[in-house]
């Protein structure tokens, strides 16, 4: 999302609700800075819609854009298929793979793991998304899961590396680093509820929040 889609956004909102404190502003940020320009456009419009300020909560939370958005409850799920199916066709079952879930990947390998389920096609996926569902779910309550999941090429590394030299190893180890994925469902809920406190203070106008986002990071301008 454009810095400027980020400000113009929250600054509607806050001519509507209220100021937002810069630790929320700068928490919304961090958040939700790889959601599309409108996709949140559109969250906002639904938050303006749906949300009612009370005392204890004047201005809209970061559960309210995830609810805007389809990014919570079984919503993710969903968003964790589409990520899989996504990365069958985009990655392959050679290139070994991360989406940054342990879920997810505990999942892949209750079905066979990456190399079976990257193969799977529109009929495999009938039959199995809903009982897929059923297990990530599980594993995303229990905290289940590996760090990435090995595709053919490590797979037939891990056979023959005893047979390289250290030169050669260490080449062919950077070759099949897993394939880092990207999805919103995941990334925009697992982003740390911590963040460093700012010395500037809300006026309301779109400046303050373009300097909020230059205190996270002063190289950018927009």
């Amino acid at each position: 999302m454009e810095n400027e889609t980020f400000i113009s956004c929250i600054g509607l909102l806050q001519s509507i609700f209220g100021q937002a404190s810069p630790e929320l502003i700068k928490y919304l940020l961090s958040k939700f800075k790889d959601i599309p320009d409108e996709t949140f456009k559109s969250a906002v419009s639904k938050i303006i819609d749906t949300f009612r300020p009370t005392s204890q909560t004047p201005f809209p939370l970061p559960a309210h854009f995830n609810d805007a958005m389809g990014l919570s409850g079984n919503n993710r799920a969903v968003l964790a298929v589409a990520a899989v199916k996504s990365a069958g066709s985009s990655v392959g079952p050679y290139n070994s793979v991360s989406f940054g879930d342990r879920a997810i990947h505990a999942a892949i390998n209750h079905f066979g793991g990456w190399v079976e389920v990257s193969n799977w096609h529109e009929n495999e996926w009938k039959f199995q998304e809903k009982k897929f569902i059923e297990v990530y779910e599980a594993n995303l309550a229990a905290g289940n899961g590996p760090e990435y999941l090995p595709g053919l090429c490590e797979n037939d590394f891990d056979l023959k590396s005893g047979l390289l030299p250290p030169e050669r190893k260490a080449v062919f180890l950077e070759k099949i680093k897993p394939h880092e994925m990207v999805w919103h469902g995941y990334t925009q809920l697992q982003v740390t509820q911590k963040t460093e406190p700012v010395k500037q203070q809300i006026t309301g106008e779109v400046s303050s929040i373009a300097d909020i986002i230059k205190s996270i990071n002063p190289a950018v301008s927009r």
